[in-house]
């Protein structure tokens, strides 16, 4: 009886193939993520040429802004709006396509 583990010669080869992957989300998802919050965990002066480290500070006048909280409720109730939406009219066209007409046999020959 065969396994259905794959099988290599070398036993550093499966790592030599991932290891591509990994770089590239590395480089492009991760480092890039963490600067991202590292960042927003700083005020920065306009030119960017000194940081100062506040913490959550930001996060706290970001969630204590009415303007941020209005466009943010504002935000969700577009997304659920076009996400239902278009499972309605998904569904809608699903049932249509679905439907058998009468006749159609006759119409087919």
């Amino acid at each position: 009886m065969s396994s259905s583990r794959p099988v290599f010669r070398s036993r550093w080869l499966p790592y030599v193939l991932v290891a591509p992957q990994l770089i590239i989300t590395l480089i492009f998802f991760i480092w890039p993520a963490g600067e991202a919050l590292w960042y927003s965990l700083q005020s920065v002066d306009p030119f960017g040429l000194s940081s100062q480290f506040v913490g959550l500070d930001n996060f706290v006048a970001l969630f204590h802004d009415p303007y941020y909280l209005d466009s943010f409720w504002t935000t969700i109730k577009f997304s659920a709006l076009v996400t239902v939406s278009g499972l309605l009219i998904s569904l809608f066209f699903a049932a249509l396509v679905d439907y058998v007409v009468r006749g159609s046999r006759f119409i087919k020959r």
